[in-house]
């Protein structure tokens, strides 16, 4: 039974399970957050572009693959690239110690 355990052991932290769930969870809200957009097409009072926006900034939070994804669009990601870089590069930098 102990080395089940260990298994066990190595294989979360080999896979990091932590990182893919919030990988999951992140392009989940992204995806339900489009879904709306697409309504606000539609239906006149919900609001699109901060469905939009939304979407995109927990698509960057998700992968740097998803990034270069957005990159790719056609006519918006030209425009929104940049401004999506500058922002995933601000959320990764380390926090400065000052003593």
């Amino acid at each position: 039974m102990k080395g089940f355990y260990l298994w066990l052991y190595s294989f979360l932290h080999k896979y990091d399970w932590r990182a893919n769930m919030r990988k999951l969870l992140y392009r989940t809200i992204a995806g339900i957050l489009l879904l709306l957009a697409v309504l606000g097409v539609f239906l006149p009072l919900l609001p699109t572009v901060p469905f939009v926006l939304l979407a995109v900034f927990f698509l960057v939070r998700s992968s740097k693959r998803d990034l270069v994804r957005i990159k790719r669009v056609p006519y918006i990601g030209k425009i929104l690239y940049p401004y999506i870089k500058r922002v995933a590069k601000w959320n990764t930098q380390q926090p400065s110690s000052s003593t």
